[in-house]
Formats: C-alpha cells, sequence, structure tokens
C-alpha cells in the first residue's frame, strides 16, 4: 500500500500527505501517523493503548491528547456526525476503527501535480571552491553582526530597549505541572504534576545535574501532596491523609522513606512549604476552629508552629509566598474579597506594598510571583506581567504575554519557570451515562471561548474572542450557522436562559440579555461580588447571591420594579424547585428548603468550595461538577424526589474544564482549556534591559 484513495482524499502512507483534486491539504505529523495506522487495521478496533504504543511510540502523552488528535482527524476527513460515521467509528472501550468499505479503496493512485507550491525553486549549480569559501566568511560576519547588535543596544536610551525573554526546555514531557520550587544551588526541581495517563496528581523531583525526573513515592491514602525542596538536600512534602496534617521530610538521594515524618495536630488543612532559614520552613495551613488560610513558622527539629502572617478579614487565605534574595523581604498573594499581592519586611512583618486585583479580574490559580532580585518583584496573573520595585514603589507592565503555572529561582540569580504554552479550547458532547465516549466534536475557526447549551433544541450558545472584542451568537451545529446576539469589551459567561432574556456575569456583575430588544440591562451593582444566579419560574424574578468579605448573601431582583431585596444570609446559593428550594452553605452542604426559606432537611451531597465547581438544577435532577484535591473531576446528580444520589470521577480532564448540561441533564456539553503542553524551561532574560548581567543581590 503506497497511494491509497478514500473518498474524495488520496493519502500518501509513505510520505505521510493527504490531497484532494484541489491539492495537498496542511496536517498536522501525528494526524496522519494515525490515520494510516487506522487504515492498516480496518477489520478490528484499535484501542488508545495501542495508539500509545504505536503512533506514539511509548512516549508519555495524556489519552485526552489522543483522542484530540481524533478529532482533529474527523474534521480533516469531514467526518464529525458520530450517529452516522464514514471513516472512522468509535465505541466505548474499544477503541477506533477505519470502516471506509474496503472496495473503494485504490492502491497507486496518482496525485496531482503539486509542485508548483510544494516544491522550491531549483538552484544552478555552483562550483564547489566558491560555496566553501562562503561559508568561511558566514562565522565571522555573524560574530561581527552580533558584536554591533550588542553595542548599538548599550548605546540605547532605557525607554528605546525591549525586554526579551527567552526559555529553554528543561521537561517536555507531557501533562500539567504546578508549584514549582527550586533549591537554593540550582540542581534540585520539584514540582506536582499530573503526567502520563493515569491523570492522578502526584509529586516529581528533576535533578538538573544528572538529567533526570523522578516521581516521588507517596501514600495513596492521601487527599493531596504538595512537594517543595527546604534546602539543598532536603525536599518536603505536605499532605492531608486520614483527617490529618502532616509533613515529611525526604533526603534528595532516597526517596523511598522519608527521614522524619511532622503530624501537625494544630492545623485543618495544609499547603506547600517555603524554605525560610536553617531547619525553619513556612507553610501555609488553617488551624482548627479557625476560617482564616495563614502563614506558619515551622521548626521541622521540634514541630513548634509559630503564626507568620495575620488577616482581620474573616475567609482571607494566604499562599503562594516567595522569601527575597536576601531574606528580608516576604511577598505572598492574599485571596478575601479580592486577590492581592502583599509585601512584608520580615524583621518586623510590617506591610510596606500592596497590589490589588478585583476577583473578575484574574483568577488565583493563575497568579505567581518571582523576586528578580532583592528588590524587584515579578507578578504574573494569566498572560500578563509586572515589575515592582519595592524601595521606589513603581510598577512596571512588561510587554510579555506568555501563561505559567510557576515561578522558580535559585541563589545564583537563574530562573526557571513552568510555561503553559498555548493551546485552543475543545468542545465536545458526552452522554452523563457514558463520559468516555465523545458523540460530537465541535470545531471553530476563530477563538471560541465557551460553548453552552440552549432552550431551544438545536441552537447553542457560542462565546467568541475577537480583536477587540467578546461576541455572543446563536450556534446551529447543524448547519455550522452562527447569528450574533451580543459585542462586548470585555469577557462575560452566560449563566441562565429563560424564554426572553439570558442571565450574564460579566467581571461578577450579574447583567440581563433581552432577547427581542437585545437590550442589556445591568441588574447588580458594580460593588456587588456576584457568584451565582437562577431565574425564579415565572421568571419574573432573578434570584443572585454576593459575597461581601466571608459573608453570603441572597438576593432577589424584581423585574417589574427594577429593584433588589436581600432575603437570606449565610447561604451561597439559592435554587427555586416546585414550591421549595434548594440552597447550598457557605461551606458547600446543601440543604432542602420550604418556601418561607427554613430548613426541611440536609441533602446528601457536599462541595468542596475551594475548588473549581458549578452546580444546576434540571427538572427534580441536582447536578454538580466539582474539581477534587487529587485533580480528577466528581460529576454528582441527585435526583430530589427519589433521593437517588449518583458520582463518577474522571481522571482525564484538564483543571479548567467548564460544563454545560442540557434541559434534562442527561448530554453535557464540556469545554477543557488543554494544559498538557506546559513545559519546565530555563528563562533567559533582560529585565533589567540590561544584556550584562542579573542585577546585585
Amino acid at each position: 500500500m503506497s497511494v491509497v484513495n478514500i473518498g474524495k482524499f488520496n493519502v500518501d502512507v509513505p510520505g505521510r500527505r493527504i490531497f484532494t483534486n484541489e491539492g495537498e491539504l496542511p496536517v498536522e505529523p501525528k494526524v496522519i501517523d494515525v490515520l494510516c495506522y487506522l487504515m492498516q487495521y480496518p477489520d478490528r478496533f484499535v484501542s488508545l493503548q495501542e495508539l500509545h504504543a504505536e503512533v506514539w511510540s511509548g512516549r508519555v502523552v495524556t489519552d485526552t491528547a489522543v483522542r484530540r488528535t481524533i478529532s482533529k482527524l474527523r474534521l480533516l476527513l469531514e467526518d464529525t456526525d458520530p450517529d452516522t460515521p464514514r471513516y472512522i467509528r468509535s465505541q466505548m472501550k474499544r477503541g477506533y476503527q477505519f470502516i471506509y468499505p474496503a472496495a473503494a479503496v485504490t492502491d497507486d493512485v496518482a496525485l496531482p501535480d503539486s509542485s508548483q507550491y510544494l516544491s522550491p525553486p531549483t538552484q544552478p549549480d555552483v562550483p564547489l571552491q566558491p560555496k566553501l569559501k562562503r561559508f568561511r566568511i558566514w562565522p565571522l560576519a555573524t560574530v561581527l553582526l552580533l558584536v554591533m547588535l550588542t553595542v548599538l543596544y548599550t548605546l540605547l536610551p532605557d525607554d528605546k530597549k525591549q525586554l526579551m525573554v527567552t526559555h529553554q526546555p528543561v521537561v517536555e514531557i507531557a501533562g500539567e505541572k504546578r508549584l514549582l520550587s527550586v533549591s537554593a544551588d540550582g540542581r534540585f526541581h520539584t514540582f506536582s504534576g499530573s503526567l502520563g495517563n493515569t491523570g492522578l496528581w502526584q509529586p516529581y523531583l528533576y535533578d538538573f545535574k544528572l538529567g533526570q525526573l523522578q516521581r516521588i513515592p507517596v501514600s495513596e491514602h492521601a487527599v493531596y501532596h504538595l512537594v517543595a525542596m527546604a534546602n539543598n538536600n532536603t525536599l518536603a512534602i505536605s499532605s492531608f491523609e486520614d483527617g490529618k496534617a502532616k509533613l515529611y521530610l525526604y533526603g534528595v538521594t532516597d526517596l523511598k522513606t522519608p527521614v522524619r515524618t511532622l503530624e501537625l495536630n494544630e492545623l485543618s488543612d495544609i499547603g506547600q512549604a517555603v524554605p525560610y532559614k536553617d531547619q525553619f520552613v513556612l507553610l501555609n495551613g488553617r488551624r482548627k476552629g479557625e476560617h482564616n488560610g495563614l502563614y506558619y513558622l515551622l521548626d521541622t527539629e521540634t514541630a513548634a508552629l509559630t503564626q507568620f502572617t495575620y488577616s482581620s478579614v474573616p475567609g482571607s487565605v494566604d499562599f503562594g509566598a516567595v522569601l527575597s534574595p536576601d531574606k528580608h523581604h516576604l511577598a505572598l498573594i492574599r485571596s478575601d474579597a479580592s486577590h492581592s499581592v502583599q509585601i512584608y519586611r520580615v524583621a518586623d512583618k510590617k506591610l510596606i506594598a500592596q497590589e490589588s486585583f478585583a476577583k473578575g479580574a484574574v483568577v488565583a490559580d493563575e497568579l505567581n510571583l518571582m523576586w528578580l532580585n532583592a528588590e524587584e518583584l515579578l507578578i504574573n496573573f494569566a498572560d500578563k506581567h509586572k515589575k515592582l520595585n519595592i524601595q521606589s514603589g513603581v510598577m512596571t507592565a512588561l510587554p510579555w504575554h506568555e501563561r505559567f503555572t510557576g515561578f522558580g529561582r535559585d541563589a545564583a540569580g537563574n530562573y526557571f519557570g513552568l510555561l503553559l504554552k498555548p493551546q485552543n479550547r475543545d468542545f465536545f458532547q458526552v452522554q452523563l451515562a457514558d463520559l468516555t465516549t465523545v458523540q460530537r466534536y465541535f470545531s471553530f475557526n476563530a477563538q471560541a471561548l465557551n460553548l453552552s447549551y440552549g432552550r431551544t433544541p438545536g441552537q447553542l450558545w457560542l462565546v467568541e474572542q475577537a480583536k477587540s472584542a467578546y461576541q455572543l451568537f446563536r450556534f446551529f451545529p447543524q448547519t455550522g450557522e452562527k447569528k450574533l446576539s451580543l459585542e462586548q469589551a470585555q469577557p462575560f459567561v452566560v449563566l441562565a436562559e429563560t424564554p426572553d432574556y439570558l442571565l450574564l456575569l460579566q467581571q461578577y456583575q450579574l447583567k440581563l440579555l433581552d432577547l427581542h430588544s437585545s437590550e442589556l440591562k445591568n441588574i447588580s451593582f458594580e460593588n456587588q461580588q456576584v457568584h451565582y444566579a437562577t431565574p425564579v419560574l415565572n421568571g419574573e424574578q432573578i434570584i443572585f447571591s454576593e459575597q461581601i468579605g466571608d459573608e453570603w448573601l441572597v438576593n432577589i431582583y424584581n423585574r417589574k420594579s427594577n429593584s433588589q431585596s436581600r432575603v437570606l444570609k449565610g447561604y451561597r446559593l439559592l435554587l427555586p424547585w416546585k414550591n421549595q428550594y434548594v440552597a447550598s452553605d457557605a461551606t458547600g452542604k446543601f440543604y432542602l428548603l420550604d418556601a418561607h426559606y427554613q430548613p426541611i432537611k440536609t441533602l446528601p451531597l457536599t462541595l468542596n468550595v475551594a475548588h473549581r465547581h458549578q452546580v444546576g438544577l434540571y427538572g427534580d435532577k441536582l447536578m454538580t461538577t466539582n474539581l477534587m484535591a487529587d485533580g480528577n473531576w466528581a460529576l454528582a446528580s441527585l435526583n430530589l424526589v427519589t433521593q437517588d444520589y449518583q458520582r463518577q470521577l474522571s481522571s482525564t480532564l484538564p483543571i479548567k474544564s467548564q460544563f454545560s448540561f442540557n434541559n434534562d441533564a442527561s448530554s453535557v456539553i464540556i469545554t477543557t482549556q488543554n494544559e498538557v503542553v506546559n513545559q519546565l524551561v530555563r528563562l533567559g532574560y533582560n529585565f533589567g534591559y540590561n544584556f550584562s548581567g542579573n542585577k546585585s543581590q
């Protein structure tokens, strides 16, 4: 088999190319590799494991990455209807099968002449000696050019110089990676990662000198494991297992057995350790009976805990702390009513600088900090970067637009980061009863952000990002038609739909889009931090909840009077059901309330509200999606009439996944922001606009 015809496509198997009568089609190498492999075995299904082993040659990639390649292949072959596949059939737990009728496949089909656009122009014959002379000249010319550029750059005034950042991959194994920690001597790097096909989050140690990556064996009974370098020779793993907060200390030369285990019975949860000095580390966590997550100084020899940070705002959480190179200042992220970066002087714990972000402007897990030197702090949020000089107080926005999931530096001033390579979102539809079999894939040419079900059968709501605007479309998947409904300068999400209007959330402000007049109207005030909203059954009232500090409040907006009134305190969510209500409190417990908001009973459903989650009521079925501490997604349903409770886990979905259920919650559209291309990189920089090296520490 060399060249075969499948429908309107001609496949050059040895050359790994695909053509139509109009010419060659652009295709990613792995997509054509998968097609050629499936074509070899048309009489059987090919499993995911076989594709891993044969097409990826055993290289560690996630099942999601393989499924995404299949999705791209289907799009290439215009074979996107799962009910009537033409080329590729899928079946749960069996895999994929090439099903184009064998009689229609013809060997050795002539390919169209593509030389006019595929081949470079031919060069005339040139004697060998002149060509060698040119190659001797180029290295010298290159050196002279670099010298000239360096001299010119040095002579430029500072305001004319541009930021230059380069990165050299260190660890390129596929999978998500977070919470980077680097030893002072720069040899060891630790991170928590979900690598390979397991979907499990586990601690890893990378030896920069030997070029070796090791998974650190940990207890299977723990809810989570967070790893960090305590010093050049010791790593610390924070763990929560059997209802206890523990810190394990390992020597870097022996990862099988911890040299010391500390049970921290004072804490109800525990975060990543931060090296401080000598035998001391900083730990963030909550003391039992307290609501604030703060930093504590831990003596690893005596297990003594001393409170290090303080907050008067109930429910605030400190995390992401980094100590300056001279150990004179501590920077951390504090989350309460907003997110803020705070810098403290270590000697007297005085707050000397602060930068705040509205919660709608940045997500907590997209905030990262790193000290560039003893005076300058790098603040990364989403794909934006700022440099804060703590002496002058000057904040400088850097022209650098890349996403990271963590930073680290060594004592010599070498910088490292967990670079998140840009990837488009994937959209696919599955049945709730079978999350592993994709019914339909959706693909868009523009920068699609979110896809959700609408009330009208055959219509979905699509949010896309244009160059300078965010657009909402009615999308009809059967025809691919899009009809523009709204355009805004700021991002938004669709919360709910009635026959007359849509509820939108834009930077934590609730808005109503009239579907008849296209008028957009504010429902909540600009200073209200709205989190949940749903129409009352008649559509004339809208229930929404807001958070003020640690307090949750439920309000009702009346469309006729254009006014809002407060009806409840202490609940983060209130959903109308028949003549009653389903409510969730601040801790994530669910209750059934009567028409007067009085508790009837506790429901057998709980949310981990500290992690990503969604809640919805679809007829009699209460649905929740919740990211667990181990990185898996939990999808749960509770029938309010029969009390039937079901829960299933998915280890293949990325952390940043969104869910939209249809009217009876039998089907779900999942939007995934894949983060599998997440590299540990070494950063080259001129953050100070200076090629000569680091500033003094």
